[in-house]
């Protein structure tokens, strides 16, 4: 009785996933967050920079196939979203402008790397007072048919649930499906200290999507759709400030504020 029961219920799971990830309309006719003109004021260093992690990189390559690796599509998205946000006048921190995992970046008791790694990149956001947390990994499964865009929110974050749902608007147009899921176990959505997202932009594992990320000119919309999403939530979050994780802003050492002075 007890496996009858774990069949059904994993059957209906399986079920509802797919008609999730199936898109009612086409990607032309989906209707996308209109975001107005904001002048350049409305991005300041008062509300703290955006931080934008792109995950993995060093000996840390994420997903592969074919000897394309995430930690380099998503290292050349992030920086591409770095450089839209900048021109905005939005003050930006990267957890990485280069291959390389932020392991090393703070002295730590911790013996795992990917523990280093993972706690590192929150106290980036901690000590740089981000504003939002943009976290871009490419995504993989056992089947070559799952495609689009997934974007997590932690369950308990209404602020980055808001995001992720601006962000999943703004990627349907260019990928096809986007869906959103909130997390309770991912840590960087657990602990991070402000509205956060993780945004697997693809899967590296579809033919489609795998084409698509080679291409510099799809990458540049993707970073330009994640602007769009940051730009939208900072004019429109219907969230109270007072249900948004927030951090007063810190002395701040040994990383650049894009966009800003070095904070010392």
């Amino acid at each position: 009785m007890a496996n009858c029961c774990w069949r059904i219920c994993t059957a209906l799971l399986t079920a509802v996933l797919t008609w999730a990830m199936v898109p009612t309309t086409s990607p032309a006719a989906q209707t996308q967050v209109t975001v107005p003109q904001v002048p350049l004021e409305a991005f300041s260093e008062e509300d703290g920079p955006v931080l934008i992690d792109p995950g993995h990189g060093g000996i840390d390559g994420g997903t592969s196939v074919g000897g394309i690796l995430e930690k380099d599509l998503v290292l050349d998205i992030g920086l591409r979203l770095r450089d839209v946000l900048l021109k905005e006048g939005c003050p930006v921190v990267m957890t990485r402008e280069r291959d390389e995992d932020v392991s090393h970046r703070y002295p730590s008791p911790l013996r795992s790397r990917h523990a280093r790694d993972l706690r590192n990149r929150v106290r980036i956001a901690r000590e740089s007072g981000a504003h939002l947390f943009v976290s871009i990994h490419v995504n993989h499964s056992s089947a070559s048919d799952p495609r689009g865009a997934v974007i997590l929110h932690e369950a308990n974050d209404p602020a980055g649930a808001w995001l992720a749902e601006l962000a999943k608007k703004q990627l349907f147009g260019i990928t096809g499906r986007a869906i959103v899921f909130p997390n309770r176990s991912l840590h960087v959505l657990r602990r991070a200290p402000c509205p956060a997202i993780l945004v697997e932009v693809g899967y590296l594992s579809n033919p489609t999507d795998r084409q698509a990320l080679l291409d510099p000119a799809y990458r540049q919309r993707l970073a330009e759709a994640l602007a769009r999403a940051i730009r939208a939530y900072r004019i429109t979050s219907p969230v109270p400030p007072e249900r948004q994780k927030k951090t007063p802003i810190p002395a701040f050492q040994g990383m650049a504020l894009c966009g800003g002075p070095k904070w010392t």
